[in-house]
């Protein structure tokens, strides 16, 4: 049994107490169902949406997205390893943790309603008692749909009916007449 099994068994017994892994931002909460054990790689922590790798068509053609989102891609390092819980930290969209696996579980996607700044993310990742884990913002991709405007105010137009237009005049058919020809005279 590793030292942080021991640790928490013994913290259980005596009620609800937190548990900071030092050094690795990593929070575990004894008695709690949520004990992170992952990390987002510190290089990616505070990345704009704006300065993230942008994803290419195919990248961000994944079913379960929505096209007025702006989706986060987090990727573990490992195979066998598998996302079962996320908490990413966004500025404007708070701490968000929903989010959906493809192709397979490594992949988690997050989404966001504008395009955000990342401020730091953690995960549950099974198996993961191998010490901490680190995964990878992978790419963005933006909302697809067009913007929403909401215009607020009244539109009018005005059409002029046909008895206020100024009259027209037909000018008749012009006839031409073809020419006569006279005989040239002698004298």
């Amino acid at each position: 049994m590793n030292i942080r099994k021991r640790i928490a068994g013994t913290c259980l017994g005596t009620g609800l107490v937190l548990l900071v892994i030092a050094g690795s931002g990593l929070t575990a909460i004894a008695g709690s169902e949520t004990v992170y054990n992952a990390a987002l790689k510190p290089a990616h922590e505070g990345t704009a949406f704006a300065d993230a790798t942008q994803g290419s068509a195919e990248a961000c053609d994944v079913p379960g997205m929505q096209a007025d989102k702006y989706y986060w891609h987090f990727v573990l390092p490992d195979n066998d390893q598998s996302f079962t819980a996320i908490e990413a930290t966004f500025e404007n969209a708070g701490t968000v943790t929903d989010f959906f696996s493809f192709p397979t579980a490594k992949h988690a996607y997050v989404a966001t309603d504008t395009p955000d700044t990342l401020v730091t993310a953690r995960a549950v990742v099974t198996p993961g008692d191998t010490g901490t884990v680190i995964f990878n913002l992978s790419h963005v991709c933006g909302a697809t749909a067009p913007p929403v405007t909401t215009t607020t105010g009244v539109t009018s137009t005005t059409v002029e009916s046909a008895s206020t237009l100024a009259p027209t005049t037909t000018l008749a058919p012009t006839t031409t007449e073809a020419p006569t020809t006279l005989a040239p005279t002698t004298t």
